[in-house]
């Protein structure tokens, strides 16, 4: 007997009926599915669907466009079979089908492209996504003006992109759906919160900061403002929101180009943050320390050293324990040569942080300006001491030895500055400025060459080396290190002093003068810049100008010796030797070393024939600078004036050691071997003179002079022709050679020669004597009489 079910049984039916049904349920729940996640992630359900139906429709096309059919039909040998394929559809559908698989693709590609410089533009945007607020936003428009507030600020703005999307994020999904949607969209923040309109409404707000270069603000944010139902109603609370929502963005945007060094693009930023947060009463950005610590950094690196120290006590105000903006605060002090202020700021901020390096190693800088060497020193110390990795204090500590002049310990921290960090500019600079100061020209050359190697930016590098190259007479290399240092930073006066000072030196007065003028310009207070120029005027016989410039040099810094100096010099040239003694005087009271100023104020005395005062103040010039030979050449024209003719000549052979080249020296022993009648000592020393001055006309005239009294009369001739071929307006060599020519009885050649020193100077009576007896030898009477005549009127006989 058999014992199978019969087909009608339940057991039947139900294994029948199962599989239908489970895949009935299997399709509601995946539908139910796929509408919750659609709800929840629309965007992404729809780019799944859109992708979908893109792939199914390249399918088709590529079906229709690529479908082929294989037909196969016998062959030979018997048993083969030819293979051909044969395309299913007509050629004007494949066409249709291809050409639009060509269109998908360039549109894919397009769209690819399109969205990657999208995402490349967001990535370098600050990018604030609004999400839809839960609320009756229809009524009360809180998020709407949220957005407004942004849009008015930052539409025109292309480096801030405000989106808003319509996702509501509910207190349950909370911060990391936020978090999710901002990753989505690549933005920066998200702003989501949700309220409620009852009697006491309950505003949330929530600010979610996804970039990791915004650590200043807090990862996620929640503000609940103090609001009454007045506040919604009147729309006060929506636009003081948008007013600190507006603030907060700018306070980011100031921050990102601060971060950038974008220094001018961030100010207005932070400027207009500040502006709505001073006002504010929701403390919509707690740490407003911060907004003011960052615009006072900006004011300094833009040299506006006031408002830098008011924005920096401000945060100091909000924020009492606050121990950078202590040392950034000390820092702006020292620049403004606030010395007592900078110290106490770097104490307090020590105090508050007794490991922080940085503010002993500020601090001795200040110590350092003020020349309290100890102190700077063992601050320098203490900072390596903290942190024997920081390169500043080796930096610093370096220049204080160079101050102290102790050149090696300079060096080594210099070296071990560049050893800890081979990048650091300053070090090599003032490295160089070491080996420049002990004349190591080669070391220092190299030093300032590999700071320009690391940064072909850096201005002060070329100046210096500039310097370099003018003390060597390299003044072409000079000039274009002076010219690239102002190219790179054309607000550098002292690179445009220097260059006016080569300029000087080559004696192109018009280009020193616009580059003295030039400094000026950026730097009004630059007093050497006046003292310099007004030697240019001086030279070029302005002397108008060079005085006014030399007595502005003088108003901006009484301390000026030089320029007390270089104005007396020009008194002198104008012959009002008070006036010039008076200023020399107060250049030696300033500096009582300035061996130029004695030099000067001995002149001055001796062109007024104070001969005692002169000799006196060459003596202290030579006391305080033994190796100034002019001073001991000049001494000795005083002692000539005085007739001590050995204590002269004395003096003009030291000279001749210190400079044995010096024409001058030789001239002026010549004249006292003249005077005591050693004649061959003075041809010898006269013939010295030309040989190392072969212009100096006088020494030619003087040795004639000799020759002539020696009744050499040939040689005399010689030496006053030489020297009129060197100064054709020598009156006394024409004078002298016409009375050789009439001893050699040549009186035509006598007559001329007369002539010519008469046209030169008309009032010189005995040359109309002298030419009167030659016309009388000659019988031309009339001439002679003429010339006696003459002689007469201008002698008074």
């Amino acid at each position: 007997m058999s014992d199978r079910q019969p087909k009608d049984s339940l057991p039947e039916l139900i294994k029948n009926l199962w599989l239908p049904v489970a895949a009935f349920l299997g399709a509601v729940t995946l539908a139910y599915n796929f509408y919750k996640m659609w709800q929840g992630d629309q965007a992404t359900v729809t780019m799944f669907l859109a992708s979908g139906g893109l792939l199914v429709l390249v399918i088709i096309l590529a079906w229709v466009g690529f479908k082929m059919n294989i037909k196969r039909t016998p062959g030979w040998p018997v048993g083969t079979f030819m293979v051909e394929k044969i395309p299913v559809y007509s050629v004007p559908q494949r066409r249709a089908s291809q050409i639009a698989l060509l269109l998908i693709f360039m549109g894919a590609v397009m769209g690819g492209g399109a969205f990657v410089k999208q995402r490349q533009i967001r990535e370098n945007q600050l990018v604030v996504l609004i999400a839809t607020f839960e609320g009756p936003e229809d009524v009360y428009g809180l998020r709407n003006q949220i957005i407004e507030s942004l849009n008015d600020d930052f539409s025109s703005n292309p480096t801030i992109e405000i989106l808003t999307v319509r996702d509501i994020i509910t207190p349950d999904q909370g911060t990391p759906a936020a978090r999710a949607l901002g990753e989505r969209y690549l933005a920066d923040l998200v702003i989501w919160g949700w309220y409620r309109p009852t009697q006491n409404p309950s505003i949330t707000l929530h600010v979610e900061n996804l970039s990791p270069q915004f650590a200043e603000i807090a990862q996620s944010s929640t503000y609940r403002p103090p609001v009454t139902l007045a506040d919604l109603e009147s729309f006060a609370i929506q636009q003081q929101l948008g007013g600190e929502t507006s603030a907060l963005i700018n306070c980011i945007a100031g921050l990102i180009q601060y971060q950038a060094k974008n220094f001018s693009a961030a100010l207005p930023f932070l400027d207009k943050s500040l502006a709505t947060l001073e006002k504010s009463t929701i403390p919509f950005i707690t740490n407003q320390s911060l907004i003011y610590f960052y615009r006072g950094n900006v004011y300094y690196l833009q040299k506006q050293y006031d408002q830098t120290v008011g924005d920096l006590t401000k945060a100091i105000d909000l924020d009492p324990q606050f121990v950078i903006a202590y040392s950034n605060r000390g820092v702006a002090y020292s620049e403004l040569k606030q010395y007592d202020q900078a110290i106490a700021d770097f104490s307090k901020a020590i105090q508050l942080a007794p490991q922080y390096a940085s503010a002993y190693d500020n601090r001795g800088l200040v110590y350092n300006e003020l020349e309290q060497y100890d102190q700077a020193l063992a601050d320098f110390n203490t900072a390596i001491q903290l942190n024997p990795l920081g390169v500043n204090a080796y930096n610093d500590r370096g220049i204080t030895y160079h101050d102290l002049k102790q050149y090696d310990q300079a060096i080594a921290d210099y070296s071990m500055a560049i050893q800890l960090d081979p990048q650091y500019l300053q070090a090599y600079n003032n490295r160089g400025l070491v080996y420049y100061d002990l004349e190591q020209y080669d070391q220092a050359i190299a030093d300032y060459t590999q700071a320009i190697q690391l940064d072909p930016e850096y201005s002060t590098a070329y100046n210096n080396r500039g310097n370099i190259y003018d003390d060597l007479g390299q003044y072409e290399q000079a000039i274009a290190d002076y010219s690239m240092a102002i190219q790179l930073d054309p607000r550098d006066a002292a690179a445009y002093y220097n260059r006016g000072n080569t300029y000087y030196d080559l004696k192109q007065y018009d280009q020193a003068l616009a580059d003295f003028t030039m400094a000026i310009q950026v730097d009004p207070q630059y007093s050497a810049a006046f003292t310099n120029r007004g030697l240019v005027y001086d030279d070029l016989k302005q002397y108008d100008q060079a005085i006014a410039d030399f007595t502005m040099a003088i108003q901006l810094d009484p301390q000026n010796a030089f320029a007390y100096n270089d104005r007396g010099a020009t008194y002198t040239d104008l012959g009002q030797h008070d006036l010039a003694i008076a200023d020399f005087t107060k250049a030696i009271q300033l500096d009582p070393q300035y061996a130029h100023a004695y030099y000067n104020r001995a002149y001055s005395h001796l062109l007024l024939k104070q001969y005692d005062q002169a000799i006196a103040d060459y003596t202290l010039a030579i006391q305080v600078s033994p190796q100034y030979a002019d001073a001991y050449n000049n001494r000795g024209a005083a002692y000539d004036d005085l007739e001590q003719y050995d204590l002269a000549i004395a003096d003009y052979t030291r000279a001749i050691q210190l400079e044995p080249q010096g024409a001058s020296a030789y001239y002026n022993r010549g004249n006292s071997y003249v005077a005591i009648k050693q004649y061959d000592l003075a041809i010898a020393d006269f013939t010295r003179t030309v040989q190392f001055d072969p212009q100096y006309a006088l020494a030619y005239n003087n040795r004639g002079t000799i020759y002539d009294n020696l009744k050499q009369y040939d040689q005399a001739i010689a030496d006053y022709t030489q020297a009129i071929q060197v100064d054709p307006q020598l009156v006394i060599a024409y004078s002298n050679r016409g009375m050789a020519y009439t001893k050699l009885k040549q009186y035509d050649l006598a007559v001329a020669d007369f002539t010519k020193a008469i046209q030169l100077y008309p009032q010189d009576a005995m040359t109309y004597y002298l030419r009167g007896q030659a016309y009388q030898v000659l019988g031309r009477t009339a001439e002679a009489e003429a010339d006696m005549q003459k002689y007469r009127e201008l002698t008074g006989q």
